[in-house]
């Protein structure tokens, strides 16, 4: 009886503060909040900080429940857009009917369309109240979002670019023109780049490289690892496991999983949407790459095996 009565409760606050209606069950999730609330909340905050400070904001948008603001969601809905159609991956079991993902998609473009009507506001505030000219602000994700392969959202297996790759975006003082860098970068090179930026020595534990333009150099030939091991423990050697190298125009993928292993090669320079499979076909970069990851592998793990 208390959870009826809660559920009643909390699908009418819902209600009323979203103005939708419900004929009987929750939708799926709760989390829905005010994208603006939360501005104004960042905003308020930051009118408080005194300096020199360094200041870390987590925001949870964009993430589901998608909710978009109606003026995009109904624009968004009009202009025709298709995804490519991209075959359900061995490694999903249950999929994502085609119909549901590309409305998930939707809901996704909405809302960061509603998310960056919002960011709008926070960087006026930088710019009237003078924290641009002397502030060194990074934008950037933990991860993306997958509406493809019988998937939608984050939490997989497979390592393709719409879940690793993310926006890295620096406003500098004295910077006031876009310069574009198309240099591999990461995320683990921003704590050396702050340190940098602040005068601070950088710590020798740190991994990552100078940012590009920041104190650092455009190193087109970098090599960049990403691995997903959610399955295994932290205290001993790494056994499941999903791996990513990118090398220049090339990236591989290996899954090394019960359930399933194979390794995927794919050049993005003229197959952005890794559609087509060259692992057979490209043997010596194959080799070449299957080896320094095979080599990656075994200095993650040389700690529990030595």
């Amino acid at each position: 009886m208390i959870k009826e009565i809660y559920d009643k409760q909390n699908r009418k606050r819902i209600e009323e503060k979203f103005g939708v209606k419900y004929s009987s069950l929750l939708p799926a999730s709760v989390e829905y909040y005010d994208l603006r609330q939360t501005i104004n909340g960042f905003i308020n905050k930051l009118e408080g900080m005194t300096t020199p400070s360094l200041v870390y904001f987590h925001f949870y948008t964009p993430h589901e429940p998608y909710a978009p603001y109606k003026n995009y969601y109904e624009k968004f809905s009009k202009d025709n857009f298709s995804p490519i159609n991209k075959p359900i991956h061995p490694l999903i079991v249950d999929p994502f009917d085609k119909k549901i993902m590309e409305a998930e998609w939707l809901k996704y473009d909405s809302y960061l369309a509603s998310w960056d009507t919002e960011l709008l506001r926070l960087f006026e505030f930088f710019t009237a109240s003078g924290i641009r000219n002397k502030s060194h602000i990074f934008i950037t994700s933990d991860h993306g979002e997958e509406f493809e392969r019988g998937h939608v959202g984050h939490m997989q297996k497979m390592l393709y670019e719409p879940v690793i790759k993310v926006p890295l975006i620096v406003a500098s003082p004295g910077i006031s023109d876009r310069v574009d860098t198309n240099s591999k970068t990461t995320n683990i090179d921003i704590l050396p780049t702050l340190a940098h930026l602040t005068g601070k020595s950088i710590p020798n534990w740190a991994s990552g490289k100078l940012l590009p333009g920041l104190g650092g150099e455009e190193d087109l030939k970098r090599k960049l690892f990403t691995l997903a091991a959610e399955r295994s423990s932290p205290y001993s050697a790494i056994k499941e496991f999903s791996l990513s190298l990118h090398q220049e125009n090339f990236k591989m993928i290996q899954y090394h999983h019960n359930e399933y292993q194979a390794i995927e090669l794919y050049d993005l320079a003229i197959d952005p949407e890794e559609l087509t499979n060259i692992y057979s076909t490209e043997t010596d970069i194959a080799i070449q790459m299957e080896n320094e990851m095979d080599d990656k592998m075994a200095e993650i793990n040389k700690k529990w095996t030595s």
